[in-house]
């Protein structure tokens, strides 16, 4: 005969499940509100992140257009479409700065001004405005931007990097992007020095930096 549990027995089971429920509960909702705190402090830390970033970017165009005007006042040349670019291409900007002004002053000088190739790309050895195909030839300089980034990206800098070019401007190949002699040592110097006189060098540092942080 199975022995009848008294009352007093009964809510004694009861009241031990109800506090291991509790528990339970405890250490789920715990659980839960811990990793909705993680989510909300991970998603702040994101959104400061981002906001760096564009902070850092906007002085970056800022310090790169200053730089522009001060070596050709009337280049039409946009500072933030160039950031834009050569983050897209991982080109360094200092890199298309120092070229852009030793090829034509940022596009107000020979060939360029007709053209609108700030970096004179297919006006090779000398040709006359004529001789230059049309897909050389642009409305807008900022238009000669991405052609510029793509025949350095896929051309010389494949295994290489922009410090290396400084030294030896050329393809796997051996193609030269220049034949002046000097091209190189003159294309260093320019890139030193906007590293060494302006804050371009310290900004886009940033700008990588907060990108990463902002999981862009």
């Amino acid at each position: 005969m199975i022995k009848q549990m008294k009352p007093r027995n009964i809510w004694q089971i009861i009241a031990i499940v109800a506090i291991f429920v509790n528990i339970g509960l405890g250490i789920m909702l715990g659980k839960s509100k811990s990793a909705k705190n993680f989510e909300y402090l991970e998603m702040v830390r994101i959104h400061e992140a981002e906001l760096k970033y564009w902070e850092n970017k906007s002085k970056l165009a800022d310090a790169v257009q200053t730089y522009i005007h001060s070596i050709a006042p009337t280049s039409d040349l946009s500072a933030a479409l160039l950031i834009d670019e050569c983050e897209e291409y991982s080109v360094d900007v200092k890199f298309a700065l120092a070229q852009g002004e030793l090829e034509s002053h940022f596009g107000v000088v020979g060939l360029a001004a007709k053209t609108n190739s700030v970096w004179n790309v297919g006006a090779y050895d000398d040709l006359s405005f004529k001789d230059i195909t049309k897909r050389y030839k642009y409305n807008h300089p900022n238009e000669s931007i991405r052609p510029y980034l793509e025949l350095l990206t896929s051309e010389y800098l494949t295994a290489r990097c922009e410090e290396e070019l400084l030294k030896k401007f050329e393809t796997h190949s051996g193609k030269r992007f220049a034949t002046e002699p000097k091209y190189e040592e003159r294309l260093s110097y320019k890139y030193k020095t906007i590293a060494s006189t302006t804050c371009i060098d310290s900004l886009q540092q940033q700008v990588r930096y907060w990108k990463i942080r902002s999981n862009r």
